[in-house]
């Protein structure tokens, strides 16, 4: 009678050992040569199906929530995991039981990838339906899975902190272009001479702000000078200013009126905008020979001016700056200004300090500080009053502040 000849187990688990060993060493060349994260998941799957006979296959990875990225064996649909469960009570592998919860019946086995107590991602795996086996593959080979489970999944988190890198460089870059513009747009001397004397603060909340104010000199000794506060922050917020400087600039020389001015900046701002930002905007004209300043207001907090021993806030103007294709009404309001007549201009950053009970600053103490002080000690003497009120409470806001005396 013929000898049925017996498997050779030394030759089988050698042959599995030289498989494993090769998918380690493809995998790990895979990573070197920066493969993609598709390619590397198709070769996991490839390693885990056809090499290791595993039938079913889900890897979830956590980004912003669980997201599916391998799925081999399973319909999607019946995928409804708690992932807050599964946190909660799969801390190791966890081999799924009757008692286990419906979600996981589908599978044999659950190998959580983790970094300290951090779960990166899980890998939920099932033998093929109706196969009887001595020993599921999963078990046989599942030291060997976890190992290539986390080689792989910290691959791809390698790879997303890498990418976040670069997006983050390219976005520092961007606030350093935006920061170094907006630096551009603040004058850095303002006027001082026998009519007038200038003073300025500014603090802007992030590395580039929404605020700006101006200072321009004009023809026949007159100057203007403005305030403006653009919604929103950030790169475009600086983009938009620095486009609604260069046409302020270019139009406040030639323009022949302030309604003429305030018209034509309105469309600038829609054209810069696309009607999703908008500006606040005060601007005043004074003419030393006459003595007499003209303002509009576009919805920005209202200047204060000081003089016959008392302070009037410069309301009247029009709506902001880039709302209506054409302002419904422009009002220019005039002034007779006395000697060592003082405004103070502002935007709300600092009106809106709060402190631990929650209280707002408000403008009772922009009016005190203008009324009692040098306009060369305004800005110095709000921002030590501001401080002091809102103690350990964090700036909600830019804060811009531009004083001036008019001599």
């Amino acid at each position: 009678m013929k000898k049925v000849a017996k498997p050779n187990r030394a030759s089988e688990k050698l042959q599995l050992s030289k498989i494993k060993l090769d998918s380690l060493l493809k995998v790990t060349i895979g990573i070197n040569e920066n493969l993609s994260t598709n390619e590397l998941l198709s070769l996991f799957l490839s390693i885990l199906y056809n090499d290791l006979r595993i039938g079913k296959i889900c890897l979830f990875v956590k980004r912003e929530q669980w997201e599916l990225k391998l799925n081999q064996g399973v319909s999607e649909s019946t995928l409804k995991i708690d992932w807050e469960k599964v946190e909660e009570e799969i801390q190791g592998i966890h081999v799924v039981s009757s008692s286990d919860l419906e979600f996981l019946h589908p599978f044999d086995v659950i190998i959580p990838i983790r970094h300290k107590s951090k779960p990166l991602a899980y890998l939920l795996l099932g033998d093929f339906d109706g196969e009887k086996l001595e020993v599921s593959p999963i078990i046989k080979h599942l030291h060997y899975i976890q190992t290539l489970s986390n080689i792989i999944v910290v691959a791809f988190e390698n790879k997303r902190l890498y990418q976040n890198s670069i997006k983050n460089a390219a976005f520092q870059k961007e606030l350093d272009v935006a920061r170094d513009m907006q630096r551009l747009l603040i004058p850095n001397n303002l006027p001082s001479n026998k009519y007038y004397q200038f003073n300025s603060l500014y603090l802007p909340f992030e590395e580039v702000g929404g605020d700006y104010f101006d200072v321009i000199q004009l023809e026949e000794d007159r100057i203007a000078f403005c305030i403006a506060d653009v919604s929103g922050k950030g790169v475009s917020a600086a983009l938009l200013m620095a486009n609604f400087q260069a046409n302020l600039r270019a139009l406040v020389n030639v323009a022949g009126s302030l309604e003429e001015l305030i018209v034509k900046l309105n469309q600038k701002v829609i054209e810069s905008g696309g009607r999703e930002k908008f500006i606040t905007f005060f601007i005043g004209i004074y003419n030393p020979k006459t003595r007499t300043l003209n303002t509009v207001n576009a919805g920005h907090n209202p200047p204060l001016l000081f003089q016959n021993n008392e302070v009037v806030e410069l309301k009247k103007g029009c709506t902001i700056l880039g709302m209506f294709d054409e302002l419904p009404e422009i009002l220019v309001e005039q002034y007779q200004l006395k000697i060592n007549a003082k405004i103070l201009c502002y935007t709300d950053g600092i009106t809106e300090i709060t402190n631990d009970k929650n209280e707002e600053f408000g403008i009772e103490p922009l009016r005190n500080v203008l009324v009692e002080n040098k306009v060369k000690n305004i800005s110095d003497e709000l921002k030590k009053s501001a401080d002091l009120f809102r103690g350990n409470r964090q700036l909600p806001d830019d804060i811009t502040l531009l004083a001036a005396i008019f001599q």
